[in-house]
């Protein structure tokens, strides 16, 4: 992501239907999180 100035990112299913509970609470609770702390590590704000 700070490679290409992404700003963000999103959970899309490849078939475009809706996400299972599974998949956006492990979405929420651990894929979000540990890029929030990889992106503030890298700017040095950890």
């Amino acid at each position: 992501m700070l490679d290409h100035d992404a700003s963000g990112f999103i959970l899309f299913s490849p078939s475009g239907g809706t996400q299972d509970a599974v998949s956006l609470g492990r979405w929420a609770t651990e894929i979000v999180p540990a890029v929030r702390e990889a992106i503030a590590t890298e700017n040095g704000r950890n």
